[in-house]
């Protein structure tokens, strides 16, 4: 590091301790401090450890902004949105895909959260392990939170490529664990990645999940890349394996629709921008308690959200954004490196291929070699000639099959083999063209001979 980039790193570093202090002065001389409302509502989980922990998490960090805050618990996000629309609540968790009016233009993103991910059960007894591939009939049973989720179904249901011809059912989230599912009903929620409703739902081993296509096709076409295009508010995702209860058994691709959270316009950009920086610059320590706040990343701001950025969340954003080489310099020489190691590795397997390749070329012209060999004996038989000639077509099928396996390269060593195929059997062809000659003719002969004696009468005999 130079003298210069040292003086500047120092400037900023004492910059940013000039900043801290104003903002603690500031804060400490406040008769009174901003308290923040929080509304939590996690509508498809049944979890309430997980509702302690978000709201453990939120308050922490609200706290160490230097605010108060006062939880409220509602069930519905419409309430939510209306009660930090009318002045009631400072923040709220809300699902993306959720219904905007147009007198809630003043609400803006705070955060985006993680995603609820759709899941598709079905009965163990159905094998297939994608939509695509299922056969019959089967009924729909779509588990509800609100409005906005049964009008997203409806909208999913013919996507999902479920072949259904009965009507879909909607059902509340406490209907999963009292009703007893058929083979024949798939049950359809969006549910958070820790959801212990549905870890008990798969306890007993007679539902399992499925996916939208295969996970390996994500960002290449899959159904769910396709769903994503149609629906901009989704996005592909693919659950790990054993996420509930040692459960699935694979990865399942799927789609997931962030949660975020929100807040009016007017809620003081300074403080929004301390809390958004606060929840980015502990991500590790909040993970603790909560592992989404661990997965946060600045690039989750760029997504397709329903309500506009806070302009706190983008003052953090402009601040906190390095230039592009400062900020993927690790990604810029990983990169690198990975590929100066992958041409090595390229180089050397396309050298191991070729000489595996010459090798098997060069086994065949010794076989051919042999052929020819045994040949060039000048008493071989009519039988022995036949079966040089079956060995020629044995080791040119072969030839071809490995050819068209890229076990060998059509190349001049290959050319010349074909030729010295053609050689070798055109030669073996004209030996058994003279044999049949000469057996044609001796034949001719004995006919001849045979005929002559015949003709001959006894006197002339005597």
């Amino acid at each position: 590091m130079n003298l210069s980039q040292r003086t500047r790193n120092l400037l900023q570093a004492f910059m940013f301790s000039c900043i801290s202090l104003c903002m603690f002065l500031l804060t400490a001389c406040e008769k009174k401090k901003e308290v923040w409302r929080n509304v939590l509502n996690i509508q498809i989980d049944a979890s309430e450890v997980e509702l302690n922990q978000r709201i453990t998490v939120t308050n922490e960090v609200i706290q160490d902004v230097g605010l108060e805050v006062v939880n409220l618990k509602i069930s519905d996000p419409k309430d939510a949105i209306e009660m930090v629309q009318d002045g009631k609540a400072e923040l709220a968790v809300v699902p993306n895909h959720i219904t905007i009016s147009a007198d809630q233009g003043d609400l803006r993103t705070v955060l985006p959260l993680t995603q609820d991910v759709l899941l598709i059960t079905v009965d163990s007894s159905v094998h297939p392990n994608t939509t695509g591939e299922l056969r019959g009939n089967f009924q729909l049973n779509f588990i509800i939170r609100d409005f906005n989720d049964s009008l997203l179904f409806l909208q999913l249901s013919d996507e999902l490529r479920i072949p259904s011809t009965f009507p879909p059912r909607f059902l509340k989230k406490e209907a999963i664990m009292g009703t007893a599912f058929s083979p024949d009903d798939i049950v359809i929620a969006f549910s958070s990645q820790k959801n212990l409703l549905f870890s008990e739902f798969f306890k007993g081993g007679d539902r399992r999940l499925i996916g939208l296509d295969d996970p390996t096709l994500i960002g290449q076409g899959s159904i769910a890349d396709a769903i994503s295009i149609r629906h901009p508010k989704t996005r592909p995702f693919v659950i790990p394996r054993g996420l509930y209860r040692f459960r699935p058994h694979i990865p399942i691709l799927t789609i997931g629709i962030r949660n975020l959270l929100i807040a009016r316009e007017d809620l003081s950009p300074t403080h929004v921008h301390a809390f958004v920086e606060k929840v980015f610059e502990h991500r590790a320590q909040l993970s603790q308690i909560s592992f989404e706040y661990g997965i946060l990343d600045e690039s989750i701001y760029e997504e397709n959200l329903s309500f506009p950025v806070h302009d706190g969340a983008e003052r953090f954003l402009e601040r906190s954004t390095p230039t592009f080489l400062q900020r993927y310099a690790e990604s810029i020489g990983f990169v690198l490196s990975s590929l100066i190691l992958l041409t090595g590795i390229v180089t050397a397997t396309r050298r191991r291929i070729n000489i595996q390749r010459k090798l098997r070329i060069e086994r065949f012209y010794l076989q051919v070699n042999h052929v020819r060999t045994l040949l060039a004996q000048e008493d071989l038989e009519m039988e022995a000639l036949i079966r040089l000639r079956g060995d020629i077509d044995r080791i040119m099928q072969k030839g071809l099959d490995q050819l068209s396996e890229e076990k060998l390269a059509s190349n001049e060593s290959f050319n010349i083999f074909l030729d010295l195929l053609k050689t070798t059997y055109q030669e073996i062809n004209d030996r058994i063209a003279v044999k049949v000659r000469l057996r044609q003719e001796a034949r001719e002969r004995d006919e001849k001979s045979g005929t002559a004696s015949q003709d001959k009468s006894p006197d002339d005999e005597e």
